[in-house]
């Protein structure tokens, strides 16, 4: 006897087709909202620029973990804060790295590398920093 769970029922299946678009038009709408949400957060920063409210700067010292470094620097886009990159790296920021890496966003984040941790902090030595150590 065959088993009737096996067939497709095709009312089940017009609503499944039904469901995958309402799920990828949601899905959409919130991509929009993102990046909708990134032109905002360019905009505070470039407002902020004229009215001496300081941009968020995020620093990393000498990163290890290429994919670490990678989801702070999307961080970095979607908030519209400045990554600092302090060498050496524990690995070769290239465009071709980045590719291979799915960073499609790099170009949307603002990067100030820095040749070492000395030449950093001399240069931000009078700005207020707060320092966190990675566990």
């Amino acid at each position: 006897m065959a088993d009737p769970d096996f067939y497709i029922n095709e009312a089940e299946s017009s609503d499944a087709i039904a469901e995958h678009g309402r799920l990828k038009a949601r899905i959409a709408a919130a991509e929009e909202g993102v990046v909708h949400a990134q032109r905002r957060a360019r905009g505070r920063n470039a407002q902020a620029a004229g009215t001496g409210v300081t941009m968020l700067n995020i620093v990393l010292v000498e990163p290890e973990i290429p994919q670490n470094t990678g989801n702070i620097a999307r961080t970095c886009a979607c908030i519209g804060a400045r990554l600092h990159v302090v060498e050496p790296a524990g690995f070769r920021i290239t465009e071709r790295n980045l590719r291979r890496a799915g960073c499609d966003y790099w170009n949307d984040v603002e990067i100030v590398r820095w040749a070492c941790a000395e030449e950093f902090f001399e240069a931000h030595a009078a700005d207020e920093l707060h320092l966190s150590r990675a566990m």
